[in-house]
């Protein structure tokens, strides 16, 4: 726990996506407390942004690993940090999908 507690406090602080990703949920819970959603979407949202969370996470410990591995440019970490973003942009696509369905209901 205190180590979990310690990440959290590295990412809120030095990572800007992670607070993205909070205020994301934040808005999920809000938009769901004025009914702009129904539960069934508000369930696949909290999910979705729950990946994108633990996806970011991964993709930053990635990325410093890489940057401790090769700290100087490489044409290979490039293509592998890119390939990464490539993984969290596409679990909050997967998230806009449930809340313009869940909008749209």
């Amino acid at each position: 726990a205190v180590h979990s507690a310690r990440g959290w406090r590295i990412l809120l602080r030095e990572e800007a996506n992670a607070r993205y990703l909070l205020a994301l949920v934040f808005a999920t819970v809000g938009m769901r407390m004025a009914g702009w959603i129904g539960h069934a979407s508000f369930m696949g949202a909290i999910v979705a942004i729950g990946t994108a969370t633990a996806v970011e996470i991964t993709n930053t410990a990635m990325e410093r690993t890489l940057d401790v591995i090769e700290p100087g440019h490489s044409e290979h970490v490039r293509r592998i940090k890119d390939i990464m973003s490539a993984a969290v942009s596409f679990t909050l696509l997967i998230y806009l999908a449930v809340m313009m369905a869940g909008i749209i209901q």
